[in-house]
């Protein structure tokens, strides 16, 4: 090669600078994603990450230099020219890594901001959503963390009508700082995130294990002071129904994130129950740091964590033997432990042991004493157990003081699982000349509650309207929250052929005739929005009868379905033709009358 690049690439090629340039490319490739590795995820500042690119940057031509005067075959003297680019290259690097040491950050988990700092603040109960880790090793599931935090995100505002940050909204804010991959967030990045979006509290976990066996593991942090301030575990081979089950689970903790009621009384006063059962929401936190750990190794002697896991268990059908199992070892630990007896007699009751059931009362009832909120639990196990007028015998004696309103919905609640409206009327007709505004607000909202029951849905809301009158004394924010759910829930009931009292995945389940999942989400959800709590929602009752005897029909136990439509119809009558969601009650009704019983 005569001409002059001819002679340029045969030197180049001779010093083997083309050989040496590519190896160096792919070597910086390397260590530069090594950095950003360990960057993403160990939380490392990303000044690192920048003082990499700098060296990098500025190692490639002092290594074209150092290759071009030494590349040939045989001894080579460094040179003043070689020596005066080498320094200038080594100077610009440690001034270069010296201003990015020194400089300020540029965001908690960016490369492209300023700090991370809340726009909005969407005010309390507001929740952000990240995206689940994968846990189970299995590269093919990867799409169960962006998935299962889309579908708590649309149950979790439907479940509690708080403000949750959409999913578009937190893929922008993780885009903005170099986050478009979501499988593994570290701990400080995910709050940074949250907290940028306005939220006060942040929702994150996992999916563990493995495909028919999955566990669903979520937390529930303060974003203010960083505190974990509640749990939610699922396990099944159904992640739409584990995620449903999680999602009522964190609805209702963030509900009372949102509402901030004064703690009220305790249904018990037993000093075994856990914090949890308590409302200690101060205790509770600290509780729930050391949860997770008692989940995987319970201490021999820990009784706090047998009865928190029991009520655990109690929100997932089907652990009935596990719960047996802690509350025997729990007796076996502290005799005199009234919670595991209170918990006993419930499970022998839900199991038809009525003696059983009986001597677990009668021994709680002796530790319990004359307490009111003892006699509040007292009741709610006879009431269980179908012994309704010894069970409002105790919540009279309950009816007065903190543990009034508590009292009154139990009273009500006792009638109308006996189907008698007309007689809760009656007995609440004393509390609605009450002097105390918040316990007429009170007797009103029950009152509203049997008009529901019957299908007198025009006179509910009246009723509601009449409990949120402040002309003859101020109704407290709690209550008022309480008679506008109660509002909200008939509005949806009348306007809406699927309800938010539903979760969505139920009409999913239903709709592709997964019969037994469905069921299984049902069960939870009367657990969670029915069977404790002291008022019985005759909206959210209804409609749970409704989705059984579809969950029914699928499973062929016609004359079980059968029975569920009888009750809708005999408490409603013609009000069924007021609700959008069973017009189609009286044709399924007259589908199963043809056929025969399985």
């Amino acid at each position: 090669m005569t001409t002059p690049i001819g002679r340029l690439f045969a030197s180049l090629h001779r010093r083997r600078m083309f050989q040496v340039g590519i190896l160096y490319l792919g070597g910086a490739w390397a260590l530069l994603e090594a950095t950003d590795f360990f960057v993403q995820n160990y939380e490392l500042t990303h000044k690192l990450l920048d003082v990499v690119i700098l060296l990098l940057v500025l190692g490639f031509p002092a290594v074209l230099v150092i290759t071009w005067y030494h590349g040939e075959h045989g001894r080579q003297q460094v040179v003043r020219s070689e020596l005066a680019i080498l320094t200038t290259l080594f100077v610009l690097a440690g001034i270069g890594t010296y201003r990015i040491s020194v400089g300020e950050e540029t965001g908690s988990g960016g490369r492209f901001g300023g700090p991370i700092a809340a726009t909005v603040d969407l005010g309390p109960g507001s929740v952000a959503i990240l995206p689940f880790t994968n846990g189970t090793g299995i590269d093919s599931l990867d799409w169960l963390g962006p998935g299962v935090s889309d579908i708590l995100t649309s149950n979790l505002a439907q479940l509690t009508g708080a403000n949750v940050v959409s999913s578009q909204r937190l893929f922008d804010l993780l885009r903005q700082e170099g986050r478009e991959e979501t499988d593994r967030i570290p701990d400080q990045f995910a709050l940074d995130i949250a907290a940028r979006s306005g939220a006060r509290l942040l929702a994150r976990g996992s999916v563990l294990g493995r495909l028919g066996d999955l566990t669903l593991d979520a937390q529930l942090i303060e974003l203010e002071d960083g505190t974990l301030v509640g749990t939610a575990r699922a396990r099944g081979d159904d992640v739409f129904a584990l995620a449903d089950t999680v999602g009522q689970l964190l609805a209702e903790q963030v509900g009372r994130r949102g509402r901030r009621p004064p703690e009220r009384p305790p249904l018990a006063t037993s000093p075994d129950r856990s914090p949890l059962a308590l409302g200690d929401l101060r205790t509770y936190r600290e509780y729930l740091s050391e949860l997770r750990d008692r989940w995987k190794r319970l201490d021999p002697t820990d009784v706090e964590g047998r009865l928190e896991l029991v009520e655990l268990y109690g929100l997932m059908p089907g652990r009935e033997e596990e719960q047996r199992a802690l509350l025997e070892e729990t007796l076996a630990l502290r005799p005199d432990a009234m919670a595991a007896y209170e918990l006993l007699a419930a499970l022998a009751i839900r199991e038809g042991a009525e003696r059983e059931a009986d001597s677990l009362i009668a021994r709680y009832e002796a530790l319990a004493g004359s307490s009111l909120p003892a006699a509040l639990a007292g009741g709610r196990l006879l009431e269980r157990a179908g012994r309704y007028d010894e069970a409002r015998e105790r919540y009279r004696a309950a009816a007065a003081g903190p543990t009034a309103l508590t009292a009154l919905a139990l009273i009500t609640r006792s009638y109308l699982r006996q189907n008698r409206p007309a007689a809760a009327r009656q007995e609440l007709g004393a509390y609605v000349a009450a002097a105390e505004p918040v316990i007429r607000s009170q007797a009103r909202l029950l009152l509203g509650d049997t008009f529901v029951w019957e299908g007198s849905f025009a006179a509910s809301l009246d009723s509601y309207e009449a409990a949120l009158d402040s002309a003859d004394g101020p109704v407290p924010p709690e209550q008022q929250a309480l008679v506008a759910g109660a509002v909200s829930d008939v509005q949806e009931l009348l306007t809406s052929p699927r309800p938010a009292l539903l979760n969505t995945s139920v009409w999913r389940l239903l709709e592709v005739g997964r019969g037994q999942k469905a069921l299984d989400l049902i069960d939870a959800s009367e657990i969670v929005h029915l069977s404790e709590l002291p008022r019985l929602p005759p909206a959210r009752h209804h409609a749970l009868l409704y989705a059984r005897g579809r969950a029914m029909e699928l499973l062929d136990r016609n004359g079980e379905a059968l029975e569920l439509y009888g009750e809708i119809i005999e408490h409603w009558g013609d009000g069924v033709l007021e609700v959008p969601m069973m017009a189609d009650l009286d044709q399924r009704v007259t589908a199963l009358r043809g056929l025969p019983a399985p």
